[in-house]
């Protein structure tokens, strides 16, 4: 009797232990089940963000500082105003979503520093001059994309480098009330230094005289900036 009791209790264990695996498995089968949908979303949603564009064309032409002529910032002097990117008559207006991830695209935004060539190094120039983008409002004035710039309070960064290539750079999308809302790119020139403890200097007369040269931009409205 003993024996039948002890073999009635180990297949009572047994089956207990059974269901219990069986119940893990299906929380197991139903978690994985969980995770494939939950990739095969984040992958649907990837390639919907990086699908959907804003696009608008450049003609490419070099532009250099002096082609351009901008004016100075009156209230800046290492800056310049912003001015529209001359082009010619290419798709390049756009409506483009602010606060989104923004691309320009360029076969030239060459910047250098002219005053390595002096003797002593930097000894009058100790500035580099770069570009910064924003897409904006076509009839906007570079005091209204100023304001709209710092209401958004964030890093903007600029570009330019001593080498003759193609390269993609962040631009930020400001939208000015009341104007119509079609947009283009602006530029505009500021001036670093590249001499420790020197303070940047007036953006026209010293840095060089950087060239840039863009072919489209791209705006991602389902991707943050």
């Amino acid at each position: 009797m003993a024996l039948e009791q002890d073999i009635a209790e180990l297949v009572t264990a047994s089956n207990n232990l059974t269901q219990i695996v069986d119940d893990k498995i299906q929380q197991i089968d139903s978690k994985v089940i969980s995770a494939e949908s939950k990739i095969d979303s984040a992958i649907l949603n990837f390639a919907k963000s990086h699908s959907s564009q804003v696009v608008s064309y450049y003609d490419n032409t070099r532009h250099s500082q002096t082609s351009i002529n901008p004016e100075i910032d009156p209230l800046d002097e290492t800056k310049t105003k912003w001015i529209a990117l001359p082009t010619t008559d290419t798709a390049f207006h756009m409506y483009p979503s602010v606060n989104r991830l923004t691309k320009i695209h360029t076969t030239n935004c060459y910047s250098y520093h002219p005053g390595h060539y002096e003797d002593p190094k930097h000894s009058i120039d100790h500035s580099c001059t770069k570009v910064q983008f924003v897409l904006a409002n076509d009839s906007a004035s570079s005091e209204q994309i100023n304001t709209q710039l710092a209401l958004q309070n964030t890093n903007h960064t600029y570009h330019g480098g001593w080498w003759n290539g193609t390269g993609v750079f962040d631009a930020k999308v400001v939208r000015v009330p009341g104007l119509h809302p079609y947009s283009r790119l602006f530029i505009r020139y500021i001036n670093g230094t590249v001499i420790e403890g020197k303070s940047p200097q007036n953006v026209l007369n010293f840095g060089g005289n950087p060239t840039l040269s863009v072919t489209k931009v791209i705006n991602y409205p389902y991707i943050k900036a």
